[in-house]
């Protein structure tokens, strides 16, 4: 390769990483999740394939299917630019996030959204809730 050419515009471009230097250590997970390597020899590809482009926006009835298939309950609401299906506030069931705009990447948790306690750090027992307060500077008439 020409010394004084742009990168990628020789003969010969530089052979792609896709294994290597990762920068974790030995041992530790890794910050992307799982990785998997496939072992043994793959099947070979086709020599060309068509392109499906994504575009558009993804309709109550897909997600419908979607929960339905996924077992969450409940009508699916859309909530700005997301469809929600389930368990909405509390841990107490299955939930479905889908994205509006195609690819209409999507969300599923077994357990609805994670919701914590009111518990002081280090308390084993949680004192009962409180009942609510009106809002300061708001006052509420007596009939």
């Amino acid at each position: 390769m020409d010394g004084g050419a742009a990168p990628g515009t020789g003969p010969n471009p530089p052979p792609l990483a896709l294994d290597g230097v990762t920068g974790i250590a030995v041992g530790e997970p890794g910050p992307y999740g799982v990785e998997y390597r496939a072992q043994g020899g793959l099947p070979e590809g086709p020599a060309s394939a068509r392109l499906h482009e994504v575009n558009g926006t993804v309709g109550k009835a897909q997600v419908e299917a979607l929960a339905e298939a996924l077992g969450v309950p409940g009508e699916p609401r859309l909530r700005g630019d997301v469809w929600k299906s389930g368990a909405d506030g509390d841990a107490g069931g299955p939930s479905l996030q889908v994205n509006l705009q195609a690819p209409g990447t999507w969300t599923f948790s077994a357990f609805g959204p994670p919701k914590g306690d009111d518990c002081a750090r280090g308390k084993d027992v949680c004192d009962p809730p409180r009942p609510a307060r009106p809002c300061p500077g708001r006052r509420t008439r007596r009939r």
